[in-house]
């Protein structure tokens, strides 16, 4: 690591960083000490395309070791707006791919 370019260095630490701070966020909402009702996306890959329409969306962790870690914008905001109509994934951590 002491031999890599600068830019990587930089941007592993930003990288790192950005991550301790969700984990901090992640840990306030969990404790819902604010009393309400979360939900926390951290979404895949995102590419163009037309809706593929059969996602699947896990608490956590996909665990099919043939998921593709992607989804298209539409079905990702299909995915948001089914959600904020049905209140499926209350207070937990949904992943989604194909």
């Amino acid at each position: 690591d002491h031999k890599a370019p600068l830019s990587y260095k930089i941007q592993r630490s930003l990288h790192t960083n950005t991550y301790i701070s969700l984990s901090k966020v992640e840990s306030i909402i969990e404790s819902n000490r604010y009393n309400i009702n979360w939900t926390i996306l951290r979404a895949p890959r995102l590419i163009d395309g037309k809706s593929k329409k059969n996602f699947m969306a896990k608490d956590r962790k996909i665990e099919n070791s043939k998921a593709k870690y992607e989804i298209t914008r539409t079905d990702l905001a299909k995915f948001l707006m089914h959600e904020v109509e049905n209140d499926l994934w209350i207070n937990k951590y949904p992943c989604l791919s194909y």
